[in-house]
């Protein structure tokens, strides 16, 4: 919670959490998390800072579930992938009229993707759990594992 507070102050977070347990655990709706998401992501790009994107204690499956269809338009897997959001035509599905500027989907210098995930309860990250980001986070192979604690 520590690492997410502090990119709330020094970026943007997209919170994925509400997106794996459901509307009723969460408080919140399925669409609005989503459209929460691609605010942040819009928000980071725009501004040139860091977008968290906090998966918390339960993984959505981006492999899967919200990589399809309209949802893609909201949090799509090139979040995930080095210079993913460079292509344009991400961008243009993600950014609504108003967030252009003359246009233009903007991406500013600065900006830059950190994804967390919490530890197993035991306070490692047992093959299941790493099984688990790979099953359902898109480009995981390609990141770099730095653990953290707050």
């Amino acid at each position: 919670e520590k690492i997410k507070a502090f990119y709330g102050y020094r970026g943007a977070v997209a919170d994925t959490w509400p997106l794996a347990v459901g509307r009723v655990r969460a408080k919140v709706s399925p669409s609005t998390a989503l459209e929460r998401c691609r605010t942040a992501v819009v928000k980071a790009c725009k501004n040139g800072e860091t977008l968290l994107v906090h998966l918390g204690p339960d993984i959505a499956d981006f492999v899967g579930k919200f990589s399809i269809g309209e949802n893609r338009k909201y949090l799509h897997s090139s979040v995930f992938d080095f210079q993913g959001l460079l292509e344009s035509s991400i961008r243009e599905r993600m950014y609504l009229e108003e967030d252009k500027e003359a246009g233009q989907c903007v991406v500013r210098d600065g900006f830059r993707v950190v994804v967390t995930a919490c530890y197993d309860a035991s306070g490692d990250m047992s093959s299941v759990r790493l099984q688990e980001l790979k099953d359902k986070v898109p480009f995981f192979e390609d990141m770099q594992v730095v653990r953290c604690r707050g």
